[in-house]
């Protein structure tokens, strides 16, 4: 007679283009089917993420979006829309999750039918399922620093309401140990709390890599260094400083040999291409959002990660993967790179790395550190995975 499996709730509020949303989608694939009965909710539902998700996955969610609230992104983020009457249903969305019945919407949404609830991001999806009821694991995943981008505060009525929440919960989660700090200093609770890095689909992320990117601009540019960033147009990802970074590679003479690619959608995409029209930076281009941004990522010769705070970069994860040399701001997980990758905040100091890396040992060198790092990358995954369904179960 075989083993019953273990039946899983995976909570996140929407499955748009963001980092946590493709995470939580390649953590469902990499999980032994033989072992769990997943389902995959959303609060919302929305996102590009949905029809990513694989056969042998449930997915249901609470709610379907109000049609003037729906983004014309292909991600379907939330957040990828900027006009003012999203924003303002953004700000009422988030006061009502305040005072909303949130136990009565538990109970009714989800049933006891699961053996462990996870919530898969902090605030709503945490506030519902520690209203659920039933004598079930519950599970928070952390994935953004508290002390530096506590969001999620803003559907709590009060300080000690969050930390009620996640009492509520028998293990929380953080993606880094910067997070868990950060975590902590915000919402101390006294229950335990466990660093998990981030699970990327490793096989999928190199096969989805094989397909053609498609876009002439990207594949005809020889001799040159060929520069690519992925991730939401917000300032949290610091692509302000990144183009004023390429404006002063530009007036120092370089500017026929470096070219920058941005993919991704976001409310800072208006300005962004104004600063770039207004410094005539003819070598960058917003490429929009891909759903399938690995091939661009593989047939790139460097991967910028600019970001103000992370809390565990997916993307430096996937461009070292592919194999990709990476060079990031001291955002959370880059402490496990060595110091040739790291770069200021600044964009003098962006600019100033990207001139070094023209000279070709400079550039062998970090190549040679990415192609290392894929493979301690490959094993800790391995690891992850391994420990993840440990505590599932």
């Amino acid at each position: 007679m075989s083993k019953k499996r273990t039946r899983v709730l995976f909570l996140i509020h929407t499955l748009g283009g963001g980092g946590a949303e493709r995470v939580l989608v390649d953590t469902v694939r990499c999980l032994d089917k033989q072992k769990f009965d997943i389902t995959v909710m959303t609060v919302i539902n929305t996102g590009v993420n949905i029809s990513r998700l694989p056969d042998d996955i449930k997915y249901r969610y609470m709610f379907n979006l109000p049609k003037f609230f729906r983004s014309k992104s292909a991600s379907g983020s939330l957040s990828a829309n900027s006009k003012w009457k999203v924003k303002l249903f953004g700000a009422i969305y988030n006061f009502v999750w305040k005072i909303a019945p949130v136990k009565m919407m538990a109970n009714y949404f989800i049933k006891d039918e699961y053996d462990t609830q996870v919530a898969f991001l902090e605030g709503i999806s945490a506030k519902i399922i520690s209203k659920t009821r039933g004598d079930h694991k519950k599970l928070a995943w952390i994935h953004v620093d508290f002390a530096n981008e506590h969001k999620s505060k803003a559907v709590f009525l009060l300080k000690s309401s969050e930390k009620r929440c996640y009492e509520k919960f028998n293990t929380i989660i953080c993606v880094s140990n910067e997070v868990s700090r950060g975590f902590l200093s915000q919402v101390n609770v006294d229950i335990d709390v466990s660093t998990l890095n981030n699970i990327v689909d490793y096989n999928n992320i190199i096969e989805l890599s094989r397909c053609r990117s498609g876009e002439k601009y990207f594949n005809d540019s020889p001799g040159v260094l060929k520069i690519i960033s992925v991730g939401r147009l917000t300032s949290q990802k610091g692509y302000d400083k990144l183009l004023r970074a390429m404006r002063v590679v530009n007036e120092r003479g370089y500017g026929d040999k470096v070219k920058l690619f941005i993919l991704g959608d976001g409310p800072d995409k208006i300005k962004l291409k104004s600063y770039i029209a207004k410094h005539d930076l003819a070598n960058v281009k917003l490429l929009g959002f891909k759903s399938n941004p690995y091939p661009y990522v593989r047939d790139a010769d460097l991967f910028v990660i600019s970001s103000r705070a992370e809390g565990y970069s997916t993307v430096m994860q996937e461009a070292l993967i592919l194999g990709v040399p990476v060079i990031t701001t001291p955002v959370s997980g880059s402490e496990n790179l060595p110091s040739q990758m790291i770069i200021n905040f600044d964009e003098k100091s962006i600019a100033n790395k990207i001139i070094t890396l023209l000279d070709s040992k400079e550039y062998e060198d970090i190549v040679d550190i990415a192609l290392r790092q894929q493979k301690i990358l490959k094993d800790n995954l391995d690891e992850a995975i391994h420990r993840l369904e440990e505590v599932l179960c």
